[in-house]
C-alpha cells in the first residue's frame, strides 16, 4: 500500500489570490476604511485609548491568522536576535 502525501490545496498562479495587486488594493482599501473610522468613530474617545483599543484588536487579529493557518510552532523557533528585533520593533511602533 503506498502513502499518499497531502498537502494544503494550493490557489493555481493565475488566481486572484497570488497576485500581489490583488493585496496591494486590499490593503489600500483596509487603510482607507481604518482612517475612516478612525475619523468617525472616535470623535469622543482620548486618542491613547483608541489607539490602545485598535493595537489589541490588532493582536487579537494577527494571533488568529497564526492560530487559523496553524503556524503556532514557529513561535517556539524565534532565535538569535529576532525576538530582540520584534521587541524592539514593537516599542518603536508603539511610541511613534
Amino acid at each position: 500500500m503506498h502513502r499518499v502525501a497531502v498537502f494544503p490545496r494550493q490557489p493555481p498562479l493565475n488566481h486572484p489570490l497570488q497576485s500581489w495587486r490583488f493585496w496591494a488594493l486590499s490593503a489600500a482599501g483596509c487603510a482607507a476604511l481604518t482612517a475612516i473610522h478612525v475619523k468617525v468613530g472616535v470623535a469622543s474617545v482620548q486618542s491613547d485609548v483608541a489607539g490602545s483599543v485598535r493595537t489589541l484588536m490588532t493582536v487579537a487579529f494577527a494571533g488568529a491568522i497564526v492560530v487559523g493557518s496553524g503556524q503556532t510552532g514557529g513561535l517556539v523557533q524565534i532565535s538569535g536576535r529576532s525576538p530582540v528585533s520584534l521587541i524592539l520593533s514593537g516599542l518603536a511602533t508603539g511610541a511613534s
